[in-house]
């Protein structure tokens, strides 16, 4: 087992296999540590939401999870609920949600990230961690005995009993459990009805809420149920993991290799805890619905509540935002300058582009290889004030940015219509946006983005 590396992620889930991949794809050396001897067979999570689904986009993986599950139109909120949530009508690639096992998740992502050249290892757990000014000193114990590593960083993806998250001291408050169910994927001629003499596969879940304080503490990260652990409602626990290792990989890569700009690492906090607290109040707001002492005890005041939700649903446009908040879509990130963008912080929309020569892509192709793209959406050809030479290639840095020029048809560009220019983050967000056609004015303020952005 390897004794060195730039990053040791600690726990084999689907948070820690994907950020594992994002990493090296970015050419940093990563090595994971699993305790469990296999891969899990029971399966926690059946749903990949359309966000998840987007990002799998945005590296070329889409095709071969949708070809490993099946996609539904949507799902019950909350069980004692007849209408469903809808997000065939969402504005997305992706306007379903992917019934997968989290096994066969697992199973895709970590042939993605042995193709990146990640090395992965069963049977090891964490015993100690000692972080230094430098470097983070991991004991584990190993088949063969006791193991040394030196990383520069550690992400725990361990779980909601992460060593990592306690050897950083970071303090890990919410609710205490009320009740405990049973989780199990089985399938059935009308979808209702469970046969009581099959259990296998069929877990416990509680529905304790807790959120880290913070998602950093120097040299250690956590990311996934390490943060943040709720009732397994809609499988949003699996789907916010893969979030945050879509946030984390890029701007912990660009730290080590030296091209990210400072304070751009703490962002990873800044912007992913509060979307960690809002799914867990969400979750504990979802799973009052099907607490069965207070059903119970309120039985007439929560079939009514059901009744009025239901009608809520049925609307439309309640039934839209609410499928967008829940499936990540409408997620948006703090701006960095009060005068920036509206669209600054959202996600991009996978749109139809159409490049100098005719040639046909779309967005999320652009973004296949992990980078930065600067995308000119108002220039046919290329210009002196619109091309990578503004950020120079190092040898820590080569080719952060792509730019791309191109033009989107207008019947599907999202309401891009008005923009010239926008650069991109590797997780799909949309870092600057302009509507100016001052050339001089445009290279102002691409050359302040990209320096905020990029060192």
């Amino acid at each position: 087992m390897e004794t060195e590396a730039e990053v040791l992620v600690v726990g084999a889930g689907p948070t820690g296999l994907l950020l594992a991949a994002e990493l090296a794809l970015a050419g940093v050396r990563t090595v994971v540590v699993e305790r469990r001897t296999h891969p899990q067979r029971n399966s926690r999570a059946l749903n990949l939401h359309p966000r998840s689904l987007e990002l799998l986009d945005q590296r070329g993986l889409a095709t071969r999870f949708l070809a490993a599950g099946r996609t539904v139109p949507g799902w019950q909120f909350a069980a004692p609920l007849r209408t469903p949530l809808d997000f065939s009508a969402l504005d997305s690639s992706q306007p379903h949600a992917l019934l997968l096992a989290q096994s066969r998740t697992e199973a895709l992502l970590e042939g993605r990230a042995r193709e990146l050249g990640v090395r992965i290892h069963r049977g090891h757990e964490v015993t100690t961690l000692e972080e230094n000014d430098d470097r983070v000193e991991v004991e584990l114990r190993g088949p063969n005995g006791p193991v040394s590593v030196r990383a520069a960083y550690v992400a725990g993806c361990d779980g909601a009993h992460s060593i990592v998250r306690r050897a950083a001291g970071i303090a890990f408050p919410g609710s205490e459990e009320s009740f405990t169910a049973m989780v199990g994927d089985f399938a059935t001629a009308d979808h209702t009805h469970l046969d009581r003499a099959r259990q296998h596969g069929i877990l416990a879940a509680r529905n304790a809420t807790r959120l880290a304080e913070h998602y950093r503490s120097g040299r250690l990260l956590l990311a996934g149920d390490a943060a943040h652990t709720h009732f397994p409602v809609g499988a949003q626990g699996l789907n916010l993991g893969l979030q945050d290792a879509m946030n984390l990989g890029w701007k912990l890569a660009a730290h080590i290799r030296g091209w990210a700009a400072p304070g751009l690492l703490d962002t990873y906090h800044t912007e992913r805890h509060p979307v960690g607290r809002a799914v867990t109040e969400g979750t504990e707001a979802q799973t009052l619905l099907v607490e069965l002492p207070l059903v119970k005890r309120y039985r007439r005041a929560a079939t009514l509540l059901c009744e009025l939700l239901d009608t809520v649903l049925g609307l439309p446009e309640t039934n839209r935002y609410l499928a967008g908040h829940l499936s990540a879509l409408t997620t948006a990130y703090p701006p960095p300058t009060p005068a920036a963008h509206p669209l600054t912080g959202r996600r991009i929309p996978d749109l139809r582009l159409t490049l100098p020569g005719g040639h046909r892509t779309r967005t999320y192709e652009l973004l296949h290889d992990g980078h930065f793209v600067l995308l000119n959406l108002a220039t046919p050809t290329p210009t002196p004030t619109s091309t990578p030479d503004l950020i120079a290639p190092g040898p820590i840095a080569p080719d952060p940015v792509t730019t791309v020029h191109a033009r989107t048809t207008p019947a599907q560009d999202s309401g891009l219509t008005a923009l010239t220019e926008v650069l991109i983050r590797p997780d799909g967000h949309i870092a600057w946006a302009t509507e100016t056609t001052d050339p001089r004015t445009l290279y102002i303020e691409r050359t302040r983005t990209l320096n905020h952005w990029v060192r």
